[in-house]
């Protein structure tokens, strides 16, 4: 279970570098010279990130994917957690 609230914003490390594919975002950190790929899915939460709430980027995903809202918000919060874990975002707020 993650320990943040479907209320909590997010924002994006400073200074990382994202390259759009269409299909999929690359995010590249200098500090730990470390990329990251993000799926279709990914690339919608992370496009949307700034300023929204976990509930509202769970939204997004369950309209552009067709999927129920249950799984769209597990899923939602299984990706912050893990951007959150790499240190590719913070708690904005309302965490």
């Amino acid at each position: 279970m993650n320990s943040f609230s479907p209320q909590a914003r997010f924002s994006a490390k400073p200074g990382l570098v994202t390259t759009d594919l269409e299909t999929e975002l690359i995010l590249l950190d200098p500090d730990g010279q470390q990329m990251y790929s993000l799926n279709p899915t990914g690339r919608l939460i992370w496009r949307n990130l700034e300023g929204r709430t976990v509930a509202t980027l769970a939204n997004a995903v369950a309209q552009e994917f067709a999927v129920d809202q249950k799984t769209a918000l597990n899923d939602t919060s299984a990706l912050l957690a893990d951007l959150l874990q790499t240190g590719l975002i913070t708690i904005a707020d309302g965490g």
